[in-house]
């Protein structure tokens, strides 16, 4: 009898570890990677908005709908995609509709990728970037002001724009400390 409750006391023991190992891989193998894309994404965008910046301060070219800051979002989108892409098609197979922790960080990763002043529904990854080159040029095409006034508006939208992506990327990092506390921790 007390060699069955030793056995048994053995095998809770090394099912814990399983879970525990499990756990572990989950973290190592899908969460890990997927914030280490989520953070080389965010740098690209807060690298390029930088540059739209500096574009934006250099009243030496109109501001117009012909500005190059528009060429320029259209190349950086165009050269970032793979890195969004990387992250707004994966799924974590298996496990996504039983471990709701882990489906609700994929969940706020897509957010984070889907600039949430505009429609969530359009299927295109250009979602933060695209909407506000649109943003401004449609400001630019209905209004009449001033070029330092114009400027003024259109740094305000970028800041608005690297605001919502921080809020965004803030929310997700506390997520992600909570998972990887939760994976990572033994039970």
């Amino acid at each position: 009898m007390l060699t069955l409750a030793l056995q048994l006391v053995d095998r809770v023991i090394q099912l814990e570890k399983r879970r525990e190992d499990v756990r572990r891989n989950r973290y190592a193998d899908f969460v890990a990677p997927m914030m280490g894309n989520v953070d080389a994404i965010h740098k690209d965008y807060l690298d390029s908005f930088r540059k739209y910046e500096a574009m934006l301060d250099d009243s030496s070219v109109p501001l117009t709908q012909g500005h190059p800051i528009f060429s320029a979002i259209k190349s950086d989108n165009l050269y970032s995609e793979g890195l969004r892409a990387k992250v707004d098609r994966l799924e974590p197979l298996n496990f996504y509709d039983i471990d709701t922790d882990l489906a609700r960080f994929v969940d706020t990763v897509r957010r984070y990728l889907v600039d949430t002043m505009y429609d969530e529904r359009e299927q295109s990854s250009q979602y933060i970037r695209t909407p506000f080159a649109l943003e401004l040029m449609h400001q630019l095409e209905e209004s009449s002001a001033p070029d330092k006034l114009r400027r003024a508006t259109a740094r305000l939208m970028l800041t608005q724009t690297v605001e919502r992506l921080q809020q965004r990327y803030g929310e997700l990092i506390s997520l992600h400390e909570n998972l990887k506390k939760t994976l990572l921790k033994p039970h």
